[in-house]
């Protein structure tokens, strides 16, 4: 579901008509979106949906970085609408995320190998590959491989073996390389999410990776809320109900799919900071009882996102009802202060540069293409409408469900 509702987010950004329509004013601030430039790059081959994609500024110029599910990362001039530099990868494994920093820093997670994909694959074989997490530079040198060693991390006490802490070597669940500084933030373990007893164990939820020191630390924490009776339902086709975005501080903080509140992890003490940050489309938490599982209809929090310029928080809330399939987006200030909420779909993507907000995505019509667009946050006047509409239509679809 999740992927179902990223493909029309990005479909609405390559044609250009996304319209966004601020509500629900705090303090007689209330903001809207205007998108203001569209731009497509055209492609000659084809390319998956889900490709990964960066803007970034090199040598003044305003780029996009896009892995294709192949074995390079190739470089587009967005003026002027054509490849200028490519990197080759690792030919033997998958690329799950990329970080381009500079052209001296660009950090890439790599699936295990091909060959790996067999049963029976030990820790030990894990821990020997030094491959799967690289600092390259611009010119393809690989300058530090980090090992994915366990030991002298704080593990003990927790029945896991490397393999189930390891980050997961999927692109469902990295979309980029979460950092802040010298941390790098993952979830750690291939939860089964149609697995009712993995959401009740007590498997690490989040985790951290000093690239100093090279060694893991993992939160020791439940998940908030869920006991043997109430826990989170996952919608049909959904694969998270984790979320989680690096706020000002450099915390990560954490959205559950099922929870109203969002956590801060303090991951130096391992405790869980709660911010309330609801809809006010719909009041609930989403937590129901063993006989609702697996199939419910409803609405789940989705992705959370941070905008340093404008000092913003974007959080996402999906509606999966009877004829309502869509979502909307809180906005908050950088201390979890409801603001309004929006049309529409923010998620880990989305990138901010000064005060422009930028979404790059992989066209799905026609032929293939790189749609980058920009808008901008502008203050507007009360339009408390928009609420009071995706309520009316939420309770309905609710009522008749």
């Amino acid at each position: 579901m999740r992927k179902a509702f990223l493909i029309i987010a990005i479909a609405v950004l390559c044609v250009g008509v996304i319209s966004f329509v601020s509500c629900e004013q705090k303090d007689g601030v209330c903001y809207k979106f205007d998108n203001n430039e569209t731009i497509t790059i055209p492609l000659d081959k084809y390319v998956s949906p889900l490709s990964r994609l960066q803007c970034c500024k090199i040598d003044g110029k305003e780029m996009v970085v896009a892995n294709f599910e192949n074995s390079e990362l190739a470089f587009y001039d967005i003026a002027e609408k054509m490849q200028v530099h490519v990197i080759n990868l690792l030919k033997d494994r998958g690329l799950c995320a990329f970080e381009y920093v500079n052209k001296d820093s660009i950090f890439l997670l790599y699936t295990l190998p091909h060959s790996y994909y067999r049963s029976g694959i030990s820790d030990s074989v894990i821990l020997a590959d030094t491959l799967s997490f690289q600092l390259i530079d611009y010119d393809g040198n690989v300058k530090k491989c980090y090992h994915f060693n366990c030991d002298g991390s704080n593990i003990d006490g927790v029945n896991l073996t490397v393999k189930d802490v390891l980050p997961p070597y999927s692109g469902s669940f990295y979309h980029k390389i979460m950092r802040n500084g010298n941390m790098v933030f993952f979830y750690p373990c291939r939860y089964l999410y149609n697995d009712v007893e993995n959401m009740r164990n007590s498997k690490p939820f989040i985790a951290c990776y000093d690239l100093d020191t090279e060694k893991y630390y993992f939160t020791k924490q439940k998940f908030p809320y869920l006991n043997d009776t109430a826990y989170c339902p996952i919608l049909e086709g959904s694969s998270n109900f984790l979320f989680f975005c690096i706020s000002p501080d450099g915390l990560p903080v954490l959205r559950f799919s099922y929870s109203s509140d969002v956590f801060e992890w303090d991951y130096k003490n391992d405790v869980l900071i709660p911010h309330t940050l609801k809809s006010r489309i719909i009041d609930t938490t989403f937590l129901r009882n063993a006989s609702d599982w697996p199939y419910y209809e409803g609405a789940y929090y989705s992705d959370i996102t941070y905008d340093p310029n404008m000092e913003l928080y974007y959080s996402s809330i999906m509606f999966k009802l009877k004829n309502v399939h869509t979502a909307s987006t809180i906005i908050a200030d950088r201390n979890f202060n409801y603001i309004c909420e929006i049309s529409g779909f923010f998620d880990n993507n989305t990138q901010f540069f000064h005060d422009t907000i930028i979404n790059a995505g992989v066209s799905l019509f026609g032929d293939p293409n790189i749609c980058i667009s920009k808008c901008k946050l502008d203050v507007c006047d009360s339009c408390d409408g928009y609420v009071d509409s995706m309520r009316n239509l939420v309770g309905k679809a609710m009522i008749n469900d």
